[in-house]
């Protein structure tokens, strides 16, 4: 069913994400659930990797489609909204744990990036080939 999803509707193209934030993390809530109820399965590997590029999407966006403006740094407003309803939504998935650190941790600099938010994310998504 997961892969069935990626290539029905594909979430990025040219470099931008074409699915909406709501969906990149219905996705990787999915994947998430997977990997928790099945971890000897034989997709165990190709949903990780999927799992991985969706988290590196939940925290950097893409190129074109980035979660935080190219010259302030800031976080989109919408974007902060999206991500709060997921969190209350969510909060006891793993993923959305992370993600109630590093909201908090940009809380605190008025949703911008700073030295320590930084560091959080590439603990979390060190970056990706994507």
């Amino acid at each position: 069913r997961i892969m069935g999803i990626e290539s029905e509707k594909v979430p990025a193209k040219d470099a931008a994400l074409i699915i909406s934030k709501e969906e990149i993390f219905s996705r990787a809530l999915s994947q998430e659930s997977f990997l928790i109820n099945y971890p000897e399965s034989l997709r165990k590997n190709e949903i990780e990797n999927l799992f991985n590029k969706y988290t590196y999407f939940i925290y950097y966006g893409l190129n074109n489609t980035p979660l935080f403006d190219f010259y302030t740094e800031k976080m989109k407003e919408e974007d902060v909204a999206v991500y709060l309803k997921v969190i209350n939504d969510n909060p006891e998935s793993p993923l959305i744990k992370d993600l109630i650190v590093f909201m908090d941790i940009l809380e605190k600099n008025n949703f911008t990036l700073d030295s320590t938010s930084k560091e959080f994310r590439n603990t979390i998504s060190p970056g990706l080939d994507v």
